[in-house]
């Protein structure tokens, strides 16, 4: 049926048959379907960041500490052969070897008739790496933690993760229908709470952490989680796959660098693609546990064996390792010295600490494609890792360092990196056209939409927010420390705003006063110091008198505040809005955001002032602050932001003024960069609800206060952000649109089914 030949009464008939009958109208193709275009459209967005396309760019040979991609020869930091034993001319020459007696495939499963000699062989040499009394290899590292996880395990047992583990971990457990609960990273006090709460209601409890991780290069703190797992009698497996040919002085991994028996571990799993220069996974523990697994594993028992050519390159890497320790003693040299050339050149290597495995944290995922499309340029081959793999703050360029790389190559790298990241433009700074003094709350023109709401009442609604991959409440948002700082924030400013004086106890010693504005005007100004506040409440006070503050508005987020109100002068009364930031319960940071170019008018700012010409045309002011509605009304309901734009000026400006994490933050010119504005934003997000708490016009300005619900489109999680944006209108076409906090993409993620 093609709908669009349908007449309208044909249309109206079939959706009325359809409401009857609760059917849906389905893609035609699978293409069409939402989750496809999501994709498209993402891609669309790094294509226009990024000239060279940085996810699966084809090497032309093997791939060291150099690799060739497009005919070129670049210096590589993107290859998890740790050792350079995927090239070496022994391993190359076992695995032709293999491919000469038992040919290219097992050609069955190994429990038919896919058994070669090289399994055994490599199964017991691992064994014996390892310390354990017997392993099991399979064809996929990946499909290993899946299958194992996901067979061995339950919906009567319990599953304690990391959350950063491996999706491959991930995807086990939620195979397996365990009662599972992620634990803050390397966080062994949150994971003996979980054990506390969750141990006795479950048959079998597993804890599963990795050896390194492979986002961060970080280790787990494995004899307390050793010491957890005999308190609660639980069992532990560790996923080796970067830690195996990395960890110890002989690289027999994790247990080796921390001096323990392999039996403290009841699952050793790893892979043999990094070190061992193959491709498959593998399990090691008790002979009970192996031959368990190796008549009743699915991924084991109904999969072709492991390529005999990869079970003899990896029997032959395992041979070379054992006899040239060196190579990982150099390994370790290695990644140690980029980590500290790193952080000497100021680099973010966030929780790197000296493996292989090394990331830079670029801040955005924009900066993290641009980072790696010039350092490509500069024939430097390092991946971008970016949200949704990583939260958009934690964005980053991943570096994988080898034994073959010389000191030379790494501080080239570092150097590089570090020129590059100079060369990025800054944050957007906005001071642009700040608001003038504005009218009585009574005045007709001011449009306020009912929502103003006492410190915290908006945040405390949001308590529940959690992590969508951990189930934890979100780092970045703590309602309690938010209800701590409104309440005090609040105390602070009715008792100065009342004439009760300064309560000097909440004020940093470090305190920065700011108020922006226009050179000349008599509100600007900045303070530093304890003394801060009361400098620039003076200085006001000369300059603006004002007999008494109101607070009408309190919006914290974290230790950021969003102060509103109004304050009582000689010729009438105007709003103000500070942005405060706290830390451990004191004020560091006030910046004023309205004040900067109050007082604009005929004569001079402050008592000496004659008169005070507002300037202020309320017929205007409220055919702007429709237009403002109109504005959220088409941001909400994005495909009408086409019909929005032919009520913007030609020179429009829209400016993004938000947190460092934010991808597109900077500044459109004109209507067609205000489009492509739109359409990147609307690739990666889904605006589907808007409040505003404070909708406030004067004249051509309109100030607004509120917050929106969206869905970030390819993971389907959703955000809850509050905005300070100020549009001034021309003739009634949109001029200058500046938004101050929004959006805050990535920081307050919480599952839509827990929001109240």
């Amino acid at each position: 049926m093609n709908i669009d030949q349908l007449s309208p009464q044909e249309k109206r008939a079939l959706l009325e048959r359809l409401l009857r009958s609760g059917g849906t109208l389905a893609p035609v193709k699978l293409e069409e379907h939402g989750t496809f275009k999501a994709l498209r459209s993402r891609l669309s967005v790094v294509s226009r960041w990024t000239e060279v396309h940085p996810f699966f760019k084809a090497q032309e040979g093997v791939t060291r500490d150099t690799t060739q991609i497009g005919g070129r020869e670049l210096l590589n930091f993107s290859t998890y052969n740790y050792l350079g034993l995927s090239g070496d001319p022994r391993v190359s020459a076992a695995a032709k070897d293999a491919i000469d007696r038992f040919g290219t495939s097992p050609s069955a499963s190994r429990i038919a008739s896919g058994e070669k000699t090289l399994h055994r062989e490599l199964e017991e040499a691992l064994a014996s790496w390892l310390r354990t009394e017997a392993a099991l290899v399979l064809v996929s590292g990946h499909a290993t933690n899946v299958t194992v996880i996901g067979h061995l395990f339950n919906r009567r047992d319990l599953i304690l993760y990391d959350s950063l583990a491996h999706n491959s971990i991930v995807q086990g457990v939620t195979l397996s229908g365990a009662r599972a609960r992620p634990y803050r990273h390397n966080d062994l006090g949150h994971l003996r709470e979980l054990l506390k709460e969750h141990r006795a209601d479950a048959e079998r409890a597993v804890i599963i952490t990795e050896g390194v991780f492979s986002m961060d290069g970080d280790i787990p703190d494995l004899p307390k989680i050793i010491e957890l797992k005999r308190e609660f009698n639980a069992f532990l497996m560790v996923d080796e796959a970067h830690s195996m040919g990395v960890l110890g002085a002989t690289g027999r991994g994790i247990q080796e660098h921390f001096g323990i028996p392999s039996s403290d571990v009841d699952i050793w799993m790893g892979t043999l693609s990094k070190s061992l220069a193959s491709c498959g996974g593998y399990i090691a523990g008790s002979s009970e546990l192996i031959r368990y697994l190796k008549y009743t594993t699915p991924g084991f028992i109904f999969s072709v064996g492991l390529t005999p050519s990869n079970a003899a390159a990896a029997l032959s890497a395992l041979s070379i390792m054992a006899e040239e320790p060196g190579r990982v003693a150099q390994l370790q040299r290695n990644a140690k010295l980029f980590l500290d050339e790193a952080r000497a050149a100021g680099l973010d290597t966030h929780l790197a600490m000296g493996t292989p495995v090394l990331p830079v944290v670029t801040g955005s995922s924009f900066h993290a494609l641009r980072l790696s499309d010039a350092l490509y340029r500069r024939g430097i081959n390092v991946d971008p890792v970016i949200s949704p793999a990583v939260e958009q703050d934690k964005a980053r360029l991943r570096f994988f360092v080898s034994s073959t790389h010389t000191p030379e190559q790494i501080r080239q790298a570092v150097q590089a990196m570090a020129e590059e990241i100079a060369k990025l433009p800054a944050r957007t700074s906005v001071i642009g056209e700040t608001l003038s003094s504005l009218p009585s709350r009574d005045r007709a023109d001011l449009m306020v939409s009912g929502r103003i709401t006492d410190p915290g009442k908006v945040f405390r609604r949001r308590a529940k927010l959690v992590d969508p991959l951990t189930g934890e409440r979100e780092k970045h948002f703590d309602p309690e420390k938010e209800d701590q700082n409104s309440v005090a924030a609040r105390k602070f400013y009715e008792q100065f705003g009342s004439g009760g004086g300064i309560d000097t106890s909440v004020l940093s010693e470090a305190l920065v006063v700011e108020v922006p504005g226009l050179e000349g005007q008599a509100a600007m100004g900045r303070w530093r110091g304890g003394s801060a506040f009361q400098d620039y409440w003076a200085h006001q006070r000369k300059v603006r008198p004002s007999e008494k503050w109101t607070v009408d508005y309190v919006m914290a987020y974290g230790d950021d505040l969003t102060i509103s109100g109004r304050r009582t002068l000689p010729v009438g009364e105007e709003w103000y809005l500070h942005l405060l930031t706290m830390k451990g319960g004191k004020i560091v940071r006030v910046e004023e955001v309205l004040d900067g170019a109050a007082w604009r008018g005929e004569g001079a700012p402050g008592p000496e002032a004659s008169t005070l010409l507002i300037q202020h045309d309320a017929v205007r002011a409220t055919e702007n602050g429709q237009l403002m509605r109109d504005l959220y009304e088409a941001w909400v309901r994005k495909a009408d932001i086409e019909k929005f734009i032919v009520r913007c000026a030609p020179d429009v400006v829209w400016e993004i003024n938000g947190p460092k994490q934010l991808p597109f933050a900077g500044v459109w010119r004109g209507i067609d960069a205000m489009l492509q504005f739109w359409q990147d934003l609307a690739a990666i997000m889904d605006f589907h609800e808007l409040y505003i708490d404070a909708l406030i016009c004067r004249g051509d300005q309109v100030f607004s206060l509120g917050g929106f619900r969206s869905t970030a489109i390819p993971t389907g999680i959703a955000y809850s952000d509050p905005f300070l944006q100020v549009g001034t209108f021309r003739q009634g076409k949109l001029q200058h649109f500046i938004d101050y906090l929004d959006p805050r993409i990535d920081l307050a993620a919480y599952r839509p089914d827990v929001y109240e």
